[in-house]
């Protein structure tokens, strides 16, 4: 009796990525556009002030305009005082570009780079509550009179005085 014929099976294909996915469809082009878009921000930062490069991004390629996106006024100033170095470089990449538009947003200009919220009152966790009511407690105490601590107060003169003096036996006078 001869063994029963089992099908061959192809061994399983890998899954594409979720990036991969999403540059395969036709909804590709807005990422392809701001893929493009982040290199190109990428080989333009180099033109710029390095202090500047911090709050500065570009935003969009709109015909033959830059569009900067930068988080202060201050940073749109020197941003447009800097912009012929910016619009040359974006000529040697083969932009053809001869204007630069500046945005001032309200949001940090370097992804990544979020602004942190203040914590609420009241919140604080349990070692910062430790910590507070350690050194209230050493406040409360006053200085430790030990000679070594440099914050503790100085003696006056006539403290030191006295701590010279040899003591006077009792019914001396």
């Amino acid at each position: 009796m001869s063994k029963p014929r089992i099908p061959r099976q192809n061994p399983p294909r890998s899954a594409p990525s979720a990036w991969q996915a999403a540059l395969a469809g036709s909804a590709a082009d807005p990422l392809k556009r701001a893929e493009w878009l982040a290199s190109l921000d990428h080989q333009l930062r180099i033109a710029l002030p390095l202090q500047l490069a911090a709050h500065a991004r570009l935003a969009n390629v709109d015909g033959n305009r830059l569009v900067y996106s930068v988080d202060g006024p201050a940073w749109s100033s020197r941003l447009r005082l800097s912009g012929d170095a910016i619009l040359e470089a974006a000529r040697s990449l083969g932009l053809a570009v001869d204007a630069l538009a500046i945005r001032v947003v309200r949001m940090p200009a370097q992804p990544g780079m979020g602004v942190t919220q203040p914590t609420p009152r009241g919140s604080a966790s349990g070692t910062e509550r430790t910590a507070l009511r350690t050194v209230r407690e050493l406040i409360a105490q006053g200085p430790a009179g030990d000679p070594s601590d440099e914050n503790a107060p100085k003696p006056t003169r006539a403290e030191r005085l006295r701590a010279r003096r040899p003591s006077r036996p009792e019914g001396a006078s």
